[in-house]
């Protein structure tokens, strides 16, 4: 075991020796600190991604249910389905309720936020759905294809004033 250089009569290490440990543990701290910054970026980095990655999963999800809207219309246009045909159509039916597709209520005023004007007549009042021409869905509260509707454009007929 070495001894350590004391200070004359005070039994302390002497000044030479205490700078050089104090370097050395500035050093270790300014390392734990690097590898605490980058753990903490890690761990952020991890977790951006995994969000970024279940957006990009539900975007393709809602991208597939929107190609499939098209079947399911067509479906519910055939005049006559065999037993068979209806069996498939159930089924397609089953996906969409699993998947949490919802149709979206038709109403009676026009909503900007979840259907699209297509047409307008001049025989109803403005803003007031007269039709519907296609129908809308919706999965979480996000629009997969807006209700396609004919709306009416009529004026409201203002009162005269009599003075």
């Amino acid at each position: 075991m070495e001894k350590e250089p004391q200070n004359r009569g005070t039994g302390e290490p002497s000044q030479e020796e205490t700078v050089p440990e104090a370097q050395e543990l500035s050093k270790e701290a300014e390392y734990l600190e690097t590898l605490q910054r980058l753990q903490a970026e890690f761990i952020n980095y991890r977790n951006r991604m995994e969000k970024e990655r279940s957006v990009v999963i539900e975007r393709t999800r809602n991208d597939l249910l929107v190609k499939f809207l098209e079947v399911r219309d067509n479906f519910e246009r055939a005049p006559k389905r065999d037993e068979g045909i209806e069996l498939i159509y159930k089924q397609f039916l089953q996906i969409f309720e699993e998947e949490e597709v919802e149709e979206i209520p038709d109403g009676t005023v026009f909503d900007p936020d979840v259907h699209e004007a297509i047409g307008t007549v001049d025989t109803h009042d403005r803003g007031t759905i007269v039709a519907v021409t296609r129908k809308g869905y919706k999965r979480h509260d996000h629009v997969l294809r807006p209700t396609q509707v004919i709306v009416g454009n009529k004026e409201p007929m203002e009162e005269t004033k009599h003075e």
